[in-house]
């Protein structure tokens, strides 16, 4: 055993920069996540705090990597995934297949609830990024080590949540990427994406209006306005925001993707509704899942487009291209 001593801060350890830099050691009630508790041991005098390193010399080297360490925390997952996406591109509905063939996950849109309580350490009652972690890995992981979870893309938020995640563990250095790596092992990312984006905003505006985002499979609609009603509700204004803001959320994942050399595999709802089982069968086939013995359920949720989309959706076409000389969609 090596034993290396320091005195207020790890500045005084060249040794150990790489792994302590940035770190404040008497905010800690538990060691940095970037170093096994098993080989850290802080003491506090007074005002003074020492901390000592103890290296254990059977290692492969000094000191492994902070994706060996985590592995003492916590099961960790074998490999993982991240669906992509925005409303009203059948992400729910393939997860649900995806979590019913019981070897790829329990996929959750846990990261999500951050755009609207912008503190998931209190909402799942973790002290910090390890503890939630550790609450992702053992939710999310099915018996064969997999890993899912989805994320609807909203580049502002995710980009303060991230960041937020860093100052958690006084890292300002990593990169996006290299912070999902870390949260995510091997992680693997799948795009969800919808060809016709005016029927993505208008079936994004109706279930706003209706407040029925997804319906089981043969149920009636729980939607207590009458479709007479619900025809008044159309507005032009709001589902072309819904239509941009789409697209632009799009741009902004494939920027993601371009500038971490992700390769997503793509996922297209309007081919994913017509064969659900060869799109799941991609998915683990993409993922390297086993998938000897697998049977492919019935569709969970029904399809909620009607009539009404359908007579939103040329109207909208209509109006928007009233005025173009040439018209990119004509509907009637």
């Amino acid at each position: 055993m090596l034993a290396l001593h320091g005195s207020n801060g790890p500045s005084c350890c060249k040794t150990t920069d790489k792994f302590l830099a940035g770190y404040r050691i008497d905010q800690w009630y538990r060691p940095p996540p970037l170093v096994s508790p098993a080989m850290v041991l802080f003491t506090w005098i007074g005002n003074r705090t020492d901390i000592i390193i103890f290296v254990n010399t059977d290692y492969n080297s000094s000191f492994t990597s902070a994706e060996d360490e985590l592995k003492e925390m916590a099961m960790k997952p074998e490999k993982s995934y991240i669906i992509w996406f925005r409303q009203r591109t059948g992400s729910t509905l393939l997860c649900k297949f995806l979590e019913g063939t019981h070897r790829a996950g329990h996929p959750g849109e846990w990261l999500g609830e951050y755009y609207l309580n912008h503190d998931l350490f209190s909402l799942h009652n973790c002290r910090d990024l390890i503890e939630l972690q550790n609450k992702f890995w053992s939710t999310g992981t099915t018996s064969n080590g997999v890993l899912g979870i989805k994320i609807g893309f909203v580049d502002n938020h995710l980009k303060e949540m991230l960041s937020n995640f860093r100052k958690s563990i006084g890292d300002h250095r990593s990169t996006d990427y290299q912070l999902w790596e870390l949260l995510f092992p091997k992680c693997r990312h799948i795009y969800m994406t919808r060809r016709n984006k005016i029927r993505l905003a208008v079936s994004w505006w109706k279930a706003i209006q209706t407040n029925q985002w997804h319906r089981l499979i043969n149920e009636k609609s729980k939607s207590e306005m009458p479709e007479e009603e619900l025809d008044k509700k159309y507005n032009f204004d709001a589902i072309n925001h819904l239509m941009l803001e789409a697209v632009l959320s799009e741009a902004g994942m494939q920027e993601f993707f371009r500038q971490n050399n992700i390769r997503p595999l793509t996922i297209i709802y309007e081919d994913f509704i017509n064969d659900f089982e060869n799109t799941v069968k991609n998915i683990l086939d993409f993922l390297a899942v086993d998938q000897s013995g697998l049977s492919i359920g019935k569709p969970y949720y029904g399809r909620l487009a009607d009539d009404l989309s359908e007579k939103w959706s040329k109207r909208f076409a209509e109006e928007l291209q009233h005025s173009w000389p040439n018209k990119g969609w004509v509907t009637t």
